[in-house]
């Protein structure tokens, strides 16, 4: 019994090694973690670049609670530099408005409401190799900067301002 109790504790202390260390997970290469609008930069084995050509929607739907609501569509260019299917998870990002508080990601109600299509969201896997250009949509809480904060349960987080001018 001791013995298979020393074979589960050294199993256990590895995978927890490797999982704190981040061994056979796709590394990161970036020299800096706060980006500007048209940098790239690499997170979760995707290329991500966000672009500067912010614009402004609603939600339409007299079916939404959320009808009438002015909406930040923000554009990302995101390429699959990992060696298996990839997107960007939408679990792993976040937006803090103009007043430094978090805002509601919208890509879900316009989705469903709207039936908007191009959301990162719902923009599904990518093989290796492979992009394409979406849209962020938060909810917009007046001018000034933004920021989009992208982080993994554990490592490095980046952050992205743009600036938002309605």
């Amino acid at each position: 019994m001791k013995k298979i109790n020393k074979i589960l504790m050294t199993l256990l202390v590895i995978l927890t090694l490797n999982f704190v260390t981040g061994c056979g997970s796709v590394t990161e290469n970036n020299s800096k973690t706060k980006f500007s609008t048209g940098e790239t930069f690499t997170f979760s084995g995707l290329e991500l670049t966000i672009g500067k050509d912010i614009s402004f929607t609603q939600v339409k739907s007299e079916w939404s609670d959320r009808k009438g609501e002015d909406i930040v569509k923000i554009p990302v260019h995101v390429k699959n530099i990992s060696e298996e299917s990839n997107s960007l998870n939408m679990f792993y990002y976040k937006a803090f408005g103009s007043q430094g508080t978090e805002v509601d990601n919208l890509a879900s109600s316009l989705s469903i409401w709207d039936d908007v299509k191009d959301t990162i969201d719902d923009a599904g896997d990518l093989r290796p190799g492979a992009e394409y250009d979406k849209y962020f949509y938060f909810k917009y809480d007046g001018n000034g900067t933004y920021v989009i904060e992208f982080s993994e349960l554990i490592g490095e987080k980046y952050e992205v301002s743009i600036d938002v001018n309605k």
